[in-house]
């Protein structure tokens, strides 16, 4: 099977659908049916939505190409910039 589809969810319509994110994990799945081969994958994905007031900034060289079932090393920097 080849091909993509691209979808997206607005900050508006999480925050309709499930209330405020932040600090949580969001997992979402999709699922893909071929018809002519009988065949169906499905694919996920976990993503951490961080509080309003934390930056955060990806140290060193640009990130290549993902590739799944590589391991890849990757370091960021967090910076709360929030003042109480």
């Amino acid at each position: 099977m080849r091909g993509s589809k691209s979808f997206a969810f607005s900050m508006a319509e999480i925050m309709e659908k499930w209330g405020d994110p932040s600090g949580k994990d969001l997992f979402f799945t999709g699922t893909f049916h071929d018809y002519y081969f009988l065949e169906t994958l499905t694919g996920t994905a976990i993503t951490h939505v961080y509080k309003d007031g934390v930056q955060l900034k990806l140290l060193g060289s640009d990130i290549r190409t993902f590739k799944p079932g590589v391991p890849f090393t990757i370091q960021v920097n967090t910076r709360c910039l929030e003042i109480t």
